[in-house]
């Protein structure tokens, strides 16, 4: 169970009664409407299309299966959840993110370490807490997400230095990906010097009144890959009814992938069941909805001695978290769901189900949904090599099974 407190510029957010005291999300009424979904699936339906070409591991030659006590998968064990971000370049060599360590370790496709991109740090080419990367599209350059900031390299001699790092003004970042020279990275914006306006005012009603004035912006931000000027924002926003902006901005945490086949961008709702394409002018042109995903509860609560608060994971039942989105060298995209016990396996009132791993392969240029008969956690499928992760449900050791295609 966790509990969110804002602070904002020395200004604490209370209760008032023009607020509801209790908002339990997802409110329906603030998805897209009907009118506007393209595509719908089900998660326990049964069209399994076959895509050929796509997702087909056993019918290639597998290269190599990483056992659980080689160098590779000894490091990866992690609260039992696979990497967050892997992807494999024009020379077979993978790239994986090691969260704990913040780094980016290298690999060729045996297995064999090559070396590590950045190291725990706050100077340039270091991190505090590093999310994920993407290549530029001619792979000479690695852009790494940060909390606030992203440290770029550039390929010198078959590996990658440190160049230059692009600053952040965004709070609660959470993904990043490259498309057209430009970076697109998912975070909150909030006017500062409305900020520090509001913070002036000496009436705490006055305050109140006026925190519904502040200029949210939209969860997905394009930025220049070379000079790094911000340029707008774009994406769809769930906006809470409690007109708390730190809030919105939580409850509307988006994943992304940029299909470069398609010159798309993805945006996935992270805690609710909504897909998004959009151009790279940031005009959305498809949503599709998992019309069976059983969302995680948040309760948003109102009071005056604690502020605005969250509660995040007050299921009394399963619900779906997603697995990390990932794009292919091919006009699909894969989006994988994990079903999940709530907080003290004691109260679900459901039997977990079997398979507890889907697999979704989206349509980027459409937004049409297959569903596909595949249950091991896909890392990447990019440049001729499909990466596979299973976690041992007793030693939490990760094995990689890597296929060539």
């Amino acid at each position: 169970m966790k509990y969110y407190l804002f602070a904002l510029s020395g200004l604490l957010f209370f209760g008032c009664e023009q607020k509801p005291d209790i908002i339990i999300h997802p409110v329906k009424e603030l998805f897209p409407v009907e009118a506007e979904i393209d595509h719908k699936i089900e998660l326990e339906g049964t069209d399994f299309g076959v895509i050929k070409s796509v997702l087909n591991p056993y019918e290639t030659e597998i290269y190599s299966k990483i056992k659980a006590d080689s160098k590779l998968s000894e490091e990866y064990f992690y609260f039992n959840r696979p990497p967050k971000k892997l992807d494999v370049d024009p020379d077979q060599n993978i790239f994986i993110i090691q969260r704990h360590l913040n780094r980016v370790n290298v690999y060729n496709k045996s297995g064999i370490f090559l070396y590590s991109i950045g190291r725990e740090g706050r100077g340039p080419g270091e991190f505090l807490q590093i999310n994920t990367f993407d290549f530029s599209e001619d792979y000479n350059k690695l852009y790494v997400l940060d909390a606030l900031k992203i440290e770029v390299f550039i390929k010198k001699d078959e590996i990658f230095e440190y160049l230059k790092t692009i600053p952040l003004r965004l709070q609660g970042v959470s993904d990043l990906c490259i498309l057209n020279g430009k970076v697109f990275v998912s975070g909150s914006r909030i006017n500062n010097s409305e900020l520090e306006k509001l913070a002036e005012l000496e009436s705490q009603t006055e305050r109140m009144e006026r925190v519904s004035e502040l200029s949210l912006s939209r969860p997905i931000h394009r930025i220049d890959s070379e000079s790094g000027d911000y340029e707008f924002d774009f994406g769809f926003l769930y906006e809470s009814p409690g007109n708390i902006g730190p809030i919105s901005a939580l409850l509307t945490e988006t994943m992304l992938t940029c299909n470069k086949q398609t010159n798309t961008v993805i945006g996935v709702l992270t805690y609710y069941p909504f897909i998004f394409g959009y151009n790279v002018a940031g005009n959305r042109i498809w949503t599709s909805e998992i019309t069976d995903f059983k969302s995680v509860e948040t309760i948003e609560e109102h009071t005056p001695d604690r502020g605005p608060v969250l509660t995040r994971f007050s299921n009394n039942d399963i619900f779906n978290r997603y697995l990390p989105l990932k794009s292919t060298d091919s006009k699909y995209s894969i989006l994988q769901t994990v079903y999940n016990y709530p907080q003290g396996e004691d109260n679900a009132k459901s039997e977990m189900p079997n398979p507890r791993v889907k697999t979704i392969l989206i349509n980027s240029e459409s937004g049409e949904l297959s569903l596909k008969k595949y249950h091991s956690f896909i890392g990447v499928q990019n440049n001729g090599l499909m990466i596979t992760v299973d976690i041992d449900s007793v030693s939490y050791i990760a094995s990689f099974s890597i296929f060539e295609y």
